[in-house]
């Protein structure tokens, strides 16, 4: 008998009618059965590429600048040992640059571990974990904050150091070769140099801030079981 006759559903016939629950047409999921947000997942995919880029990159420019300093305090040192004692002004020029690779070394280790963090932070999301949400929130603070803390150190220090030192370096050579204008190159560094850091630490910026907002929203704690703020 078929079931227009009165016959019970057996499990042949229940089983098509299962398998089109949530499709078009067929009956609705239950709400506790609800899809959860594919935004964690997607954010973690981002955080894990962006966090492995600048992981290494970092690294290799925080090794960089440091072999940098050890290299002009030889250059430095081998020139006063052949021409004997330096001016004044370029030996103060030539302090101020190892300062400012030393600066930046440790820029690069900073840029390394939040890089990281970050890292960390997208598995966790991928993985719909309560921690991953947190751990990308906190990242997104930090790394704001580096950036921050990153453009007030660079206008403030490093470009008035490089500025000095190329200016010096570009003077002498201009003296040597008769060419004074050279010496106005420190100018022209320093109005490029202010745009160049705020372009990129803007940019830079985009990752942090998406971050912000989306582990911000109720769907996404609510899919990954966190909660950041407690009413």
């Amino acid at each position: 008998m078929t079931q227009e006759e009165g016959m019970p559903v057996t499990g042949d016939t229940a089983a098509p009618a299962a398998e089109q629950a949530g499709t078009p047409g067929g009956p609705a999921m239950p709400v506790g059965e609800e899809k959860p947000t594919s935004i964690p997942k997607v954010m973690g995919i981002l955080l894990v590429v962006f966090g492995s880029i600048y992981l290494v990159a970092s690294l290799f420019s925080a090794i960089s600048t440091l072999v940098s300093s050890a290299f002009i305090t030889t250059i430095f040192g081998l020139g006063s040992t052949i021409s004997g004692a330096a001016p004044p002004d370029l030996a103060g020029a030539v302090d101020a640059m190892r300062g400012v690779y030393i600066v930046q070394g440790l820029e690069g280790l900073a840029k390394a571990a939040l890089s990281a963090v970050a890292l960390a932070a997208g598995i966790g999301l991928m993985r719909y974990a309560a921690w991953g949400v947190r751990l990308s929130f906190w990242w997104g603070v930090s790394a704001l904050a580096y950036l921050v803390a990153d453009t007030g150190i660079y206008i403030g220090f490093i470009m008035p150091a490089t500025v000095r030192f190329m200016a010096i370096i570009a003077g002498r050579i201009g003296q040597a070769v008769h060419a004074p204008s050279l010496g106005l190159i420190g100018g022209s560094m320093a109005g490029m140099g202010a745009s160049g850091i705020l372009s990129v630490n803007s940019l830079m910026a985009v990752m942090p801030v998406l971050t912000l907002v989306f582990m911000t929203r109720e769907q996404v704690q609510k899919a990954c079981g966190a909660i950041l703020f407690r009413r």
